[in-house]
């Protein structure tokens, strides 16, 4: 084995990861020398530093991590339709993915109860209204192509969304735990529904694409980014969008 030319294969790789190593060595550098917060409390895990049970959280920490899960998926799905060719399938993917790392980011953070309101100055409800007006834009926006789907999985997502807001709304200081339970088990259910319907309508996508660029797809031609029924099946299996 040619040690020196494996090294030369890999020098391109290194050059490119070694300024991918650089935004993270300058940004911790930069969090060592602020004055406002200890390091530690940036650092460490938000349970550690709190002082609580490893268990604290853990719903919610499910439901950040299926936000997370629907963002990668749908980002790296509009990556793939777009080098495919399929420009306009590709966006519909993309502002999925970016609508769900949105209200990843404020359900990580707490964006709307925390950080909008005690330091940028935007009320709570201000910040809170602005979520479903972004999903509806959305909706409105790829109404043919969600309407193309098995979009009663999605309608079920917000319903049980809104059930939560509800829930907030009507009690917003909550006083026992039947409010707590159905506050965030409305709401964990809603982001289950999300997961499964941009996972499954994600990789039924990718996949129609595939074959068709396989030459096992449909004998007819399909337009570009245009919304199939072969694209888009309610009856395809739901949960990992795996076609029988």
């Amino acid at each position: 084995m040619n040690i020196r030319h494996l090294l030369h294969n890999q020098k391109s790789v290194v050059v490119r990861v070694s300024l991918l190593y650089l935004f993270p060595l300058v940004g911790f550098g930069l969090l060592g020398v602020q004055p406002w917060v200890n390091v530690s409390t940036l650092t460490r895990d938000a349970t550690a530093v709190a002082g609580g049970k490893f268990y604290h959280g853990l719903i919610s920490n499910l439901g950040v991590l299926l936000w997370c899960a629907t963002t990668s998926v749908s980002l790296f799905s509009a990556w793939l339709l777009k080098a495919r060719g399929e420009q306009k399938t590709a966006v519909f993917a993309f502002y999925a993915g970016l609508l769900s790392l949105f209200i990843l980011l404020d359900d990580l953070f707490m964006l709307h109860e925390e950080a909008f309101p005690n330091y940028i100055g935007i009320p709570e409800s201000v910040a809170t209204a602005l979520y479903p007006c972004l999903i509806l834009a959305f909706l409105f926006t790829f109404r043919k192509r969600l309407l193309a789907s098995c979009f009663l999985v999605l309608v079920s997502s917000l319903g049980f969304l809104g059930l939560s807001m509800l829930v907030d709304v009507v009690a917003p200081n909550q006083t026992s735990e039947l409010e707590y339970l159905l506050e965030d088990g409305f709401k964990f259910m809603g982001i289950v529904g999300w997961f499964l319907y941009f996972v499954h309508t994600s990789t039924v996508l990718v996949n129609q694409r595939i074959q068709e660029q396989a030459g096992l797809g449909s004998s007819k031609p399909v337009a570009s980014g245009s919304p199939t029924p072969e694209v888009f099946t309610p009856n395809a299996p739901l949960a990992l969008g795996i076609q029988k």
